[in-house]
């Protein structure tokens, strides 16, 4: 989970360093104030509020994130200073493949990420909710990134 107060960014920089790209997936166990929910809740009888860009117990543990995968793959680009394509495919062809159990053929690859939905990133940072992978946005720019995975 590529946020400061989950991982580092030097032990990223580390772990990419040491394997291929397409072992890696973009994760997030984000929770209702990611999407703009409260700033705290229960969550089985614990209450969890939102401190510092994440989420935390009472008594200071960590409970979750409030990043969502668009942030996720902002983060790993301006940060980390990974390829724009390889982190969309972090976050969309690499985990639909390994959760749909397909073989590494391309066959099988395409079939996977045809079931995956996807973010399509503008030159801005903006993301685009509602594009599946392999197919441009409803309304497609100069410089939609669409289908890059």
């Amino acid at each position: 989970m590529p946020t400061a107060t989950h991982v580092h960014e030097a032990n990223l920089r580390i772990a990419l360093a040491a394997k291929r790209r397409d072992r890696f997936m973009l994760i997030t166990d984000a929770m209702p104030p990611a999407a703009g929910g409260a700033d705290h809740f229960d969550l089985q009888g614990r209450r969890v509020t939102r401190a510092d860009g994440c989420l935390r117990l009472d008594d200071g543990t960590l409970a979750g994130s409030v990043l969502t995968m668009d942030e996720a793959v902002r983060y790993v680009v301006n940060v980390v200073e990974v390829d724009l394509g390889d982190a969309l495919a972090m976050a969309s062809r690499v985990p639909a493949t390994f959760f749909s159990g397909a073989t590494t053929s391309l066959a099988a690859s395409r079939r996977a990420i045809s079931r995956a939905s996807c973010i399509s990133m503008t030159n801005c940072g903006c993301s685009k909710p509602g594009s599946r992978a392999g197919r441009p946005p409803t309304a497609p720019g100069a410089n939609d990134l669409a289908g890059v995975v």
